[in-house]
C-alpha cells in the first residue's frame, strides 16, 4: 500500500510538473505571438510625422496598453494636395483588437490607392468588415477629416468618437460630433459630420480614450477637464512638443502606474499656414 500510494504521489507530481510547464509553454508562446503582432502593427503608423506645402504639420503617437493594441491612426497626403487624417480605437485590447485595426489599417490604403477619399464611404466598409470578420461584439469608434488648404476648409467626421479639441491661445474649442460606432449595427453607417474654416493658428488634438481615463493610485481619472486644462495652458509650439507635453503629464498623474488602455494622440499644427 505504502508503495502504491508513494507511485501515485510520484505520477501526481510529475503530472502537476508537466501541466505546469505546458501552461507556462503556452503563455511564452501566446506573448511571443502577441509581441511578434505588435510589431506588425507598429509598422501601420506612419513612420514619421507629416509637413506639407501649406505648413500644416501633422505627428501621432500610440502607446498600446499590451504588446497588441486596438488603436490606430494615419494620415497623408493626396495627389490633389488634400490631407487626409484619421484615428480610431477599437473596443477590448489584444490580438483580436490588433486584427481589427489589421482590416482598418487595409481598408484606409485601398482607399488611398484611389487617389481621393470619401470618408462616409470609408467608415461604411470598415463598419461591413467589422461585422463580418468579428464572430463576437467588436467596435470601433472613430475621428477622421479631411483638410482641404486651398478652399481653407477641414470636414470633419465621427464614428461614436471623443471629441476633438482645438487649442488656440490659452482658449480650447471643442468639436462634439454624434455618429455610431463602425461595427456597431449592421444597417448602413451614418457618421456625424462638420464643416469650419482653416484655423489661423493653434493645435487640433485628437485622442483615445486611454488618455482621459489614465488613472492613479488612487483610482482618479485625467478626466476631460484636466485634459482641456493642459491644452489651453500647455500646450507646446510644434506638433511634437504637444504630444510630449500630453504624454508628461499623463506620466505625472499616474504615479508610476501603467496604463490601463491604449494611448493615442495625434496633433495637426495651424500656426505655420500660408495664407
Amino acid at each position: 500500500i505504502a508503495s502504491t500510494l508513494l507511485a501515485y504521489v510520484i505520477f501526481s507530481a510529475i503530472n502537476l510538473t508537466i501541466y505546469r510547464f505546458n501552461q507556462i509553454a503556452l503563455v511564452r508562446n501566446s506573448l511571443h505571438e502577441a509581441e511578434v503582432c505588435g510589431n506588425i502593427q507598429q509598422n501601420f503608423f506612419p513612420a514619421q510625422g507629416l509637413k506639407t506645402d501649406s505648413g500644416i504639420e501633422i505627428e501621432g503617437f500610440c502607446q498600446p496598453y499590451q504588446y497588441a493594441g486596438g488603436d490606430y491612426f494615419d494620415f497623408f497626403e493626396l495627389p490633389d494636395g488634400n490631407i487626409f487624417f484619421f484615428l480610431g480605437d477599437v473596443s477590448g485590447h489584444g490580438i483580436s483588437a490588433s486584427m481589427t485595426t489589421t482590416a482598418a489599417k487595409s481598408i484606409v490604403s485601398i482607399h488611398r490607392e484611389k487617389g481621393e477619399i470619401s470618408i462616409t464611404e470609408l467608415f461604411e466598409d470598415i463598419n461591413m468588415a467589422i461585422r463580418h470578420l468579428s464572430d463576437r461584439k467588436i467596435m470601433m469608434s472613430a475621428v477622421s477629416g479631411l483638410i482641404f488648404p486651398r478652399e481653407r476648409k477641414i470636414k470633419l467626421y465621427s464614428a461614436g468618437h471623443l471629441p476633438a479639441y482645438l487649442a488656440q491661445k490659452g482658449s480650447v474649442k471643442e468639436f462634439p460630433i454624434p455618429g455610431m460606432p463602425l461595427g456597431a449595427s449592421k444597417r448602413k453607417h451614418r457618421c456625424g459630420f462638420t464643416e469650419f474654416d482653416l484655423p489661423q493658428s493653434g493645435h487640433l488634438v485628437m485622442y483615445s480614450d486611454g488618455v482621459v481615463e489614465a488613472v492613479n493610485w488612487q483610482n482618479q481619472l485625467f478626466s476631460f477637464e484636466n485634459f482641456r486644462k493642459l491644452l489651453a495652458e500647455k500646450v507646446a509650439p510644434t506638433t511634437r512638443g504637444t504630444i510630449d507635453t500630453i504624454f508628461s503629464a499623463l506620466r505625472k498623474h499616474s504615479e508610476g502606474r501603467s496604463f490601463q488602455d491604449d494611448v493615442t494622440i495625434l496633433v495637426i499644427n495651424f500656426s505655420n499656414c500660408v495664407n
